[in-house]
């Protein structure tokens, strides 16, 4: 495409001299011999470039040039002054109205070539900057507007996830419950009913589980929290304490290999990754499962807390599937599970601002982690790597008194009066947390003596710990004829 010139001089032996140039040279060129004319020239036809005179007799260079920068047009042509006066302020002045350049007479060929090339190629490069951003802010817009669709859609998915999950307990309960009531009622069943039985009875709460999963993997995504400085050694304990069948069952021994530093995060969610973390090492690991804990400092002032067992450890294929929701290890002997643990631990981690990861190799075992931000007076890193310096030992079960008052519930049997009982396993196979949490403020104003049950009972319950909640309500019920 031919580049097209526009000359304005009121002398025509200036004009003559520049357009013979300028022509040898490929350019188109316009041309006027005053200030009006230029302007409307310019207006009409939009030239690529203008060579300005400053001094002419209708109206000078300077009013035409702030003219075109009015105009939206016109206000991105660039504009080369060309004038014989040395004086400086005039230079100045070209340059604050908006010119890009100017060139001194007599006209030296060589030097205004460079000149108009110059600034024609910085007047390209500009318009394709323009125009990129244009297309980039087009982009961004419609990236946004998808971002949004998409977050809608996930949010109502969540939204329909969980108010399926949560339509799915009550008749599962219900199931749960009145197989139970058969199988203690009428002992007298055959065999291999009363197996069949159990089987609906472990298969209901292999369901429950599920559906446990998908609520709090929904809830992750809707729920607003209040992020607080975690105790950590506290959270390990109880989540050891939720899988001490499993340890009992795989004689696992649980090492820890430092302190823990204070985190920030929502404990009731940190448990759960723990309780993932050290079940699948239990499932997974060696022979008997020899797992160690632990805390480090990343280069991120971020804390990893990490898991290590002894197992055989995985391969790369295995290690990019192992935190998709649904995605299990297939060798595990004798364990069950349905996949969605580790994608509720990715979840809960990114919600609480820290990661997840493995590090693994063939023969070595594995190491999980998650990271969470410091509590804020421990950023200096010496201090948190002070915290989480060497202190290994064995993780054993809590001393005798704290196994005595996390059990002294069951010295209230004689104290739990038979409609307590009732009302407390009705509400708990029927899975209503909030019935269950009520019941508890009930019997803490009937009760004030079952103080300890009533606080065990709330404990379990805003923990979702649905299966020590049936195991309590089956122990209280047992009393009632």
């Amino acid at each position: 495409m031919i580049e097209k010139i526009l000359v304005v001089d009121d002398s025509c032996d200036n004009v003559d001299l520049i357009s013979q140039i300028l022509n040898r040279h490929g350019f188109e060129v316009l041309t006027a011999d005053g200030g009006q004319v230029g302007l409307k020239l310019a207006i009409k036809e939009i030239p690529d470039l203008i060579l300005l005179d400053i001094i002419m007799p209708d109206i000078d260079g300077f009013e035409v040039c702030t003219q075109l920068k009015s105009l939206d047009k016109t206000r991105e042509i660039p504009i080369i002054f060309m004038t014989a006066l040395n004086d400086i302020s005039n230079k100045v002045t070209g340059f604050n109205l908006g010119a890009v350049d100017y060139i001194t007479k007599p006209i030296q060929h060589e030097e205004t070539l460079v000149r108009i090339r110059t600034h024609l190629t910085l007047q390209k490069l500009k318009k394709a900057i323009q125009e990129s951003n244009k297309n980039l802010l087009i982009q961004h817009h419609e990236l946004a507007a998808k971002n949004e669709e998409l977050k809608n859609k996930n949010d109502q998915l969540d939204a329909f996830s969980y108010m399926v999950a949560h339509d799915l307990k009550n008749p599962l309960h219900l199931m749960i419950g009145m197989t139970d009531v058969v199988l203690k009622r009428h002992p007298e069943l055959e065999q291999q009913s009363i197996e069949h039985l159990q089987s609906v009875v472990r298969t209901g709460h292999q369901m429950f589980e599920i559906i446990e999963s998908l609520l709090l993997l929904a809830r992750i995504g809707q729920q607003e929290i209040e992020c607080a400085p975690l105790e950590m050694e506290v959270i390990v304990q109880q989540a050891k304490e939720r899988l001490s069948c499993l340890f009992h069952q795989m004689d696992g021994q649980l090492h820890k290999a430092t302190d823990f530093p204070i985190a920030i995060g929502y404990a009731p969610w940190v448990i759960e990754i723990w309780v993932n973390y050290l079940s699948n090492a239990l499932k997974y690991g060696g022979h008997p499962p020899c797992i160690t804990i632990g805390a480090d400092l990343q280069n991120d002032n971020k804390i990893r807390f990490w898991v290590r067992d002894n197992g055989k450890g995985l391969t790369e294929e295995e290690k990019l599937k192992l935190f998709s929701p649904f995605t299990r290890l297939t060798d595990a002997i004798d364990t069950e599970g349905h996949g969605l643990g580790l994608a509720i631990v990715k979840r809960i981690a990114k919600k609480l601002g820290g990661d997840i990861g493995v590090e693994s190799s063939l023969g070595e075992g594995s190491l999980f982690y998650f990271t969470l931000p410091p509590q804020k007076h421990q950023l200096n890193q010496e201090v948190i790597r002070l915290s989480a310096s060497t202190n290994f030992q064995i993780i054993t079960d809590p001393p005798q008194q704290t196994i005595t008052r996390s059990q002294g519930w069951k010295n209230y049997k004689p104290l739990f009066k038979p409609a307590f009982a009732i009302a407390f396993h009705e509400r708990v196979m029927l899975g209503d947390i909030e019935g269950i949490l009520k019941f508890g403020e009930h019997l803490e104003e009937c009760a004030p003596e079952l103080s300890e049950v009533t606080n065990h009972i709330k404990t379990l319950a805003n923990n979702m710990q649905i299966r020590q909640l049936r195991q309590l309500a089956d122990y209280y019920l047992s009393s009632v004829n």
